[in-house]
């Protein structure tokens, strides 16, 4: 059966615990990226070939093949050519994902042939700083780097949850926790084996909403969460809670019991972006059952700072306190 596609790929383990050949090379190819431009986003385009070529003297199970005494004598122009046709694959694989793009043909640096270009996207050259933040002796530029691209202070017209994420990073950085809530959590995801990141929207889902289990450091995100929040803008706020709310019933959704019910709950909420429809099983009569709750007081209880469970009334056995409310 024929792999499904993903961000993940980039992360993917073999039955050892160890990167498999593929992930190694997508991240060489990606670490690429980093080599060409220190100052994002000033990319650098390439053509395969010209990819090949740095991967025969980067990529190290190509490095160690050209050992072997059968083709060490090989010409590099030889060596490049064996491997185009898996590198154009890859590139193509990751123009699927997003993550490079194809420029307009353009004649080869020799001869007359029309050959394609390429460059990295943000989101690609996002990845590969991830990717070398675990490197000590590049993690304080990879956070720069990251930084700077996750930064729409810049932007013209940046969303309301952009504008809300790009103001509590700025706390973040500045309180030296940055890498802890942010770049942690993005190489986690990356490396999550039971949890397949499909997209960026996968990669950064919910990444302003952390579920922080250490009493410490979920006092100081709670404190920076609720401190950006409390800046904005009532519109704004509407506008971002409506944000979260969205996400996390889409995320409910995927697991309800009861989607007719949970359904008609949603769409009696649908313009109230301070309310959140979600459901419970009632430890009462055991049957699913829709519930709604202030978006905020979700948030504060089940992933800003955890505390005890929240329990509410049954809206079908009319039980109170029977169903605790989950924690999406």
């Amino acid at each position: 059966m024929k792999k499904i596609l993903s961000i993940s790929s980039i992360c993917e383990r073999g039955g050892d615990g160890n990167y498999t050949y593929d992930a190694l090379l997508y991240q060489e190819i990606l670490r690429c990226s980093t080599m060409h431009n220190d100052k994002y986003p000033e990319f650098k385009t390439f053509t395969v070939w010209e990819l090949t070529g740095y991967l025969i003297d980067h990529f190290l199970p190509f490095i160690n093949e050209f050992k072997e005494l059968s083709k060490r004598n090989k010409s590099r122009h030889n060596k490049i050519a064996s491997k185009l046709e898996r590198i154009e694959t890859k590139i193509d694989n990751f123009a699927k994902l997003g993550l490079v793009e194809q420029l307009e043909p353009s004649r080869a640096s020799r001869g007359s042939t029309i050959t394609n270009r390429y460059q990295y996207t943000e989101s690609g050259c996002l990845i590969a700083w991830v990717l070398e933040s675990v490197k000590s002796r590049k993690k304080l530029l990879a956070e720069e780097q990251i930084y700077n691209m996750l930064d729409v202070g810049a932007e013209d017209n940046p969303s309301s949850y952009d504008l809300f994420t790009s103001r509590l990073y700025a706390k973040y950085r500045n309180r030296g926790v940055f890498g802890e809530f942010v770049i942690d959590v993005l190489c986690a995801r990356l490396e999550a084996p039971k949890v397949k990141i499909m997209n960026m929207r996968d990669l950064f889902s919910n990444l302003g909403i952390l579920h922080v289990t250490n009493k410490e450091r979920a006092d100081l995100y709670s404190e920076l969460w609720t401190e950006t929040m409390n800046e904005l803008d009532e519109e704004t706020k509407k506008y971002v809670l409506q944000h979260i709310k969205l996400e996390i019933e889409q995320e409910m959704e995927q697991q309800v019991k009861y989607l007719r019910g949970f359904e008609e709950l949603r769409f009696q909420l649908r313009d109230r972006p301070n309310i959140l429809a979600l459901e419970g099983v009632c430890q009462s009569c055991g049957l699913p059952t829709p519930i709604q709750i202030e978006t905020i007081e979700y948030l504060e209880n089940t992933k800003l700072l955890p505390n005890d469970p929240i329990l509410v009334r049954c809206r079908r056995c009319n039980k109170d306190a029977s169903i605790t409310v989950p924690q999406v």
